[in-house]
């Protein structure tokens, strides 16, 4: 919830904005907020929960050096997206990295590594990262009430976003504990583990499609979306298909490597989310796009469409034919949700995006898949 707030709407108001300063500090403060805020919830629920076990309370108590870590980490890496500043966005996180591994080993020939030492080393190892922030933007100040009430105008919808897609995700799970088995659950949480990786490559190069694309938007106009929408897709398609036909033809592989014999069956699985998986790339476009339009609302709205669908199919298929039926209840509403999708934007904006991404390909020695 807390990166709707302050990631593409940041972004966006980062390309368009002529005090640059104001909105860094803006932002800052806004996440800060909202950590803060997510960090009362989690110790008040520690507190006030009486029959949570030790454990549980203590990482409830604690949470707040994830929030806290995470959260600013995710906020670097959003500042350098805007920036369209790839090399510092990699060496914020070669540090992090090489901070984690120095602290890591330092401590772990002090003595053992319990839970609490670990949450102690995710708080420390965020400092480097944020000198670097500091060093790079001079953390401006100065927060300003308009960029502010800007950035939660965007951020209320990118948020209902981003829990429409985590409750999307959890939903199958929820329901196939419901009406089957645990035994079931864990076949499908292994599925979804392997789509998960699979995934990785579409998630990363996304984040950096998304800077491109609302730039080009800013300094082009709506006009050359055609373009720059044809240009991301297949960005993203030059990586999801060969992954989705290495998933289909190497599942049983896959499942060994992460499991034993007795979860094969979710090699049938693995075939129906990969086929997809080969959708969701102009889902995930069609996203960014609205984003970059200005219409977060839209594409909330759409979260929701498809959410609503993945529950009522569950209901109808999940009963009738077990697993496979959860697997193409999610199916079906990926499916559904990106026709719908490309339909709207169609409409919205005027061309055909499985057309003009057919032509680009057709072009793509003249376009190209750079966005230099």
């Amino acid at each position: 919830i807390r990166q709707g707030f302050v990631q593409n709407g940041f972004i966006t108001e980062y390309i368009k904005s002529t005090n640059k300063n104001r909105l860094i500090a803006s932002a800052f403060l806004l996440n800060l907020s909202i950590i803060g805020l997510a960090t009362l919830v989690v110790i008040g629920l520690s507190i006030l929960w009486n029959s949570l076990p030790n454990e549980t309370a203590f990482l409830l108590r604690n949470g707040w050096k994830t929030l806290i870590s995470i959260g600013l980490l995710q906020f670097f890496n959003s500042y350098y997206h805007a920036q369209k500043d790839q090399f510092k966005y990699l060496l914020n996180n070669i540090i992090y990295l090489i901070t984690f591994l120095i602290t890591l080993i330092t401590w772990s020939a002090l003595g053992s590594i319990g839970i609490d030492q670990v949450l102690d080393i995710q708080l420390l190892i965020v400092v480097p990262s944020a000198l670097y922030f500091i060093y790079n933007s001079r953390l401006p100040l100065l927060p300003g009430r308009k960029e502010i009430i800007e950035l939660y105008k965007f951020g209320r919808y990118a948020a209902g976003t981003n829990l429409s897609s985590l409750l999307f995700h959890k939903v199958d799970i929820l329901m196939i504990g419901y009406f089957m088995d645990p035994a079931a659950v864990a076949i499908y949480h292994l599925t979804m583990k392997v789509m998960g990786y699979a995934e990785i490559p579409m998630q990363a190069i996304s984040q950096f499609i998304y800077p491109k694309l609302a730039d080009g938007l800013h300094r082009l106009g709506v006009t050359h979306l055609n373009i720059m929408y044809s240009r991301s897709v297949m960005m993203l398609l030059v990586f999801v298909i060969p992954v989705s036909f290495i998933l289909i033809i190497f599942r049983d592989q896959m499942v060994l490597l992460l499991s034993t014999a007795e979860y094969l069956s979710a090699s049938d699985l693995i075939i129906c989310f990969s086929l997809a998986m080969l959708f969701k790339p102009w889902g995930r476009v069609f996203g960014l796009s609205l984003d970059g339009l200005g219409k977060p609302k839209v594409n909330f709205m759409m979260l929701l469409f498809s959410l609503v669908v993945n529950v009522v199919l569950n209901l109808l298929l999940i009963p009738q034919y077990g697993l496979i039926g959860g697997a193409l209840a999610t199916t079906i509403s990926i499916v559904s949700t990106v026709v719908v999708g490309q339909v709207l934007l169609q409409k919205i904006q005027g061309f055909n995006p499985v057309v003009e991404t057919y032509n680009y390909t057709k072009n793509i020695k003249k376009y190209g898949l750079s966005w230099n």
